[in-house]
């Protein structure tokens, strides 16, 4: 018990030591922009719309954070029926929509024979895959495919998720689902380092398991495991 309170010690302080440095940034790009307008007034519309985007980009960490502390406390989630086809389905659209202007396509490869129905919070899940299928999108080069797959295990619903990427060192991946990590794969700076800690939280809060891996010839495969209850359609 003491050990198991002192690594959460430890990760509350790494977590807010990790905010404060995200934050830090775009505090400073404000700092500057305000500076510019002070100096010159023909800089203030550029301010104003560098002040924008920074106000922007820290409510988004603010909503990632309360998502993740949210999924972090374990509360129990309300659930209801829900389709397998009609849940990848919802992505994979989002996706392919999101994915038009760099002509990269969204595809299914679905092996269920039939549809299956669980029960599982549906927003939770739309989370996780969401935010697997844009990391996933973010990598691909343009004119490439994100790919989702539908599976069954002997008493678990598999989703997939693999981009074309170039994929990340072996050494990296057991760090992947840490908040505010970014590999060295990282290239576009857009990103806080929380979608994927926020999927693997919110595919622990439904009971699952998610693990990736790098495929050949090359990109990056996320796998999420979910249980079916003995009931559910097949």
């Amino acid at each position: 018990m003491a050990n198991r309170i002192q690594k959460l010690v430890l990760r509350q302080r790494r977590l807010f030591h990790d905010v404060s440095h995200e934050v830090r940034s775009p505090l400073a790009r404000i700092d500057v922009a305000l500076e510019l307008a002070r100096v010159d007034p023909k800089h203030i519309p550029s301010s104003l719309d560098r002040i924008e985007k920074e106000v922007h980009a820290i409510d988004r960490l603010i909503e990632g954070l309360l998502t993740y502390a949210r999924l972090e406390d374990s509360a129990e989630l309300p659930t209801r029926p829900i389709s397998a086809r009609q849940l990848v389905e919802t992505v994979r659209e989002a996706i392919a929509f999101e994915g038009r202007t760099r002509s990269v396509k969204a595809t299914l490869r679905d092996h269920l024979a039939e549809d299956i129905i669980f029960k599982a919070n549906e927003d939770a899940l739309l989370s996780a895959l969401g935010n697997l299928a844009r990391n996933a999108l973010r990598y691909t080069p343009d004119g490439g495919e994100v790919h989702l797959e539908l599976d069954r295990g002997p008493q678990s619903l598999i989703l997939r998720c693999r981009d074309e990427g170039p994929g990340m060192p072996a050494a990296e991946l057991n760090h992947i689902f840490d908040p505010f990590v970014r590999g060295s794969r990282e290239k576009t700076g857009t990103g806080f380092g929380l979608g994927l800690a926020i999927a693997q939280s919110a595919v622990k809060s439904q009971g699952g398991t998610i693990s990736v891996k790098n495929v050949q010839p090359h990109g990056l495969e996320f796998t999420i495991s979910l249980p079916l209850h003995p009931s559910a359609a097949s």
